[in-house]
């Protein structure tokens, strides 16, 4: 798989109540098909949970124009 960073956008980080140093917990939706080469990942528009308070939203990459909305998973 290949590298996956993006920053969290200032008005996400409001919504959320994220402050520098908080840990959150991002999630990529994943369809399961068989045969699991065939499985696709949502990289364009992860989860992003923050455990502090139990808040959560998902955020569209739309500046990041390199991540496609379903990449395949390879074997």
């Amino acid at each position: 798989m290949k590298d996956y960073s993006f920053e969290i956008p200032a008005d996400v980080k409001v919504l959320l109540d994220i402050k520098a140093g908080d840990g959150v917990y991002v999630y990529a939706l994943l369809v399961k098909k068989e045969p699991i080469s065939e499985s696709i990942v949502n990289l364009k528009a992860p989860i992003i949970i923050n455990p502090k308070n139990n808040t959560l939203a998902q955020l569209v990459l739309d500046d990041y124009g390199f991540y496609k909305l379903a990449d395949f998973i390879k074997e």
